[in-house]
């Protein structure tokens, strides 16, 4: 299981096994690293993402 958001406040959006992605390959990002991004075939609610991201704004301004 992927944890996509988890850890700080009481939501969390989490990746079910099973969960199928696609490997692109991305820029050089200096000599000798390649960059890769991973597009994962999978559904979510977007307040429940947007929840994740206000609750680790909070945690990072309460905590710098």
């Amino acid at each position: 299981m992927l944890s996509i958001c988890s850890g700080v406040g009481q939501t969390n959006l989490r990746m079910p096994q099973g969960c199928f992605g696609q490997v692109y390959e991305g820029k050089q990002l200096s000599v000798g690293e390649q960059g890769f991004l991973v597009r994962w075939e999978y559904s979510y609610s977007s307040w429940t993402l947007f929840t994740c991201e206000i609750e680790m704004l909070l945690h990072v301004v309460s905590t710098a």
